[in-house]
């Protein structure tokens, strides 16, 4: 008697929520999202855009558009693995397995091609080196700045490396442990005090170092109103603004050595443009950075964001100068899909098992009958007949019945009723 188990295949790679930043960090949940993972056309799509990345004439600058539910993070999760490690690492071969697999699955009419990339070549072009993958955390509430650099701590500390970022938060907090450690020579570090307390009371110098070492722009306004205040001289530091900073930073042999380049990925940097964490200037200033950097010199920079709506549509930006700044970003629409499509991406049948061979494929007849039918009622009239069989009558039908049962009774047998409309049979495998 046969049993879901036997004719079907889970891929739960779409089947839950993404946290990225947890997910990419931790390593068994991480290698089992790629190895489950499916990607549908519209993945695809995106996918092949963003990993033209390696082009040297490529702007390098993405903003990855769609409702919510449309899986973005799912890919941003894919996308970090793609460009962090090396294509022979076992969980990125699965990845681009069930890539090819996904392509081989597109019907095509006689004497049609794929108008896609294939996975073959998507492969190839990172078969060596690493990226380093900078994670934003909008929940941290930073600006654009400020959520570039503790993305790129944070991704060196997880990575242990010993490599440092020479930035002018670093050089405000080396500053202030000078002046409390010569506190016995100079009156720096009370005249300090004193005035954090008259100019900002609601802070405390252990308040302000703890902001300055987060990459908090707040803190550093505070130190660079109360630097004037003490020194009677502007805070001023050769590295203050992130060209510069990550000019400097590529430059680190112990980078060089290690690493291709720095992805940087922002999920949910539409919502924060919408809170006015995002400078038009230092958006604009660092989009053309990306697209001047490449591998010949000294290292490529690549930035990914993603929003719930068009790029111009996310706080004032639109309104300022949209056509230059579009014309340094790459705005991706992620399409939503069918049903037919993400419910195939998510359960397999297993069309070459015994099983199916002599329990479902015998009742094919049937699939046709019903395709007609379909084709009659003028139901899913945007998809050709072949693909009314393939993803509706035989994916959503058996499958849909196999993800209710999934989590349930893996070992139920296939019993099940349909109604799409007003088609209604029974699939019964004894």
């Amino acid at each position: 008697m046969a049993k879901l188990r036997d004719i079907v295949q889970i891929n739960s790679g779409y089947t839950s929520y993404v946290d990225l930043y947890e997910e990419y960090y931790d390593l068994a949940k991480n290698r089992g999202r790629m190895e489950r993972y499916k990607p549908i056309a519209a993945h695809r799509q995106a996918f092949e855009k963003i990993a033209n990345a390696l082009n040297p004439m490529d702007r390098r600058f993405y903003f990855l558009s769609g409702s919510y539910g449309t899986g973005k993070s799912h890919l941003l999760l894919m996308l970090s693995n793609y460009f962090a490690n090396p294509s022979d690492v076992p969980e990125v071969e699965a990845f681009f397995k069930n890539y090819d697999v996904a392509q081989n699955e597109v019907l095509l009419k006689p004497g049609e091609t794929l108008k896609e990339r294939k996975a073959s070549s998507l492969k190839e072009a990172r078969k060596s080196g690493c990226y380093l993958v900078a994670l934003c955390r909008y929940g941290l509430n930073l600006d654009f700045e400020g959520a570039l650099l503790r993305a790129l701590h944070d991704a060196l500390e997880k990575e242990e490396s010993k490599i440092l970022i020479d930035t002018h938060y670093q050089e405000a907090v080396r500053r202030i442990k000078d002046w409390q450690t010569r506190r016995s020579e100079t009156h720096f570090y009370t005249n300090l005090e004193a005035a954090i307390s008259r100019q900002a009371p609601d802070w405390t110098i252990n308040d302000l170092l703890e902001g300055l070492e987060k990459f908090d722009e707040s803190a550093l306004k505070v130190f660079k109103s109360c630097y004037k205040v003490v020194t009677d001289t502007d805070f001023a530091y050769s590295k203050d603004n992130l060209r510069d900073i990550i000019t400097d930073f590529l430059k680190n042999p112990n980078f060089k050595e290690n690493y291709k380049g720095i992805v940087f990925i922002y999920d949910e940097f539409g919502d924060a443009i919408d809170k006015n964490l995002v400078v038009y200037s230092t958006l604009l200033d660092f989009a053309q950075f990306c697209a001047s950097s490449t591998l010949e010199k000294g290292g490529a920079v690549i930035f990914v964001g993603t929003g719930h709506k068009g790029f111009r549509n996310h706080g004032q930006i639109g309104d300022l100068n949209a056509q230059t700044l579009e014309a340094r970003v790459t705005e991706i629409g992620l399409q939503t899909q069918g049903m037919e499509d993400i419910i195939a991406a998510i359960v397999q049948p297993k069309k070459d098992s015994t099983e199916w061979i002599q329990d479902v494929q015998s009742q094919a007849g049937k699939f046709t009958w019903f395709s007609g039918e379909c084709l009659r009622l003028r139901l899913f009239n945007w998809l050709p007949a072949p693909k009314i069989n393939k993803n509706i009558i035989q994916n959503i039908e058996i499958n849909s019945f196999a993800i209710v049962f999934y989590m349930n009774s893996w070992d139920a047998h296939l019993i099940t009723k349909s109604k799409y409309f007003n088609l209604s049979f029974y699939i019964v495998i004894n």
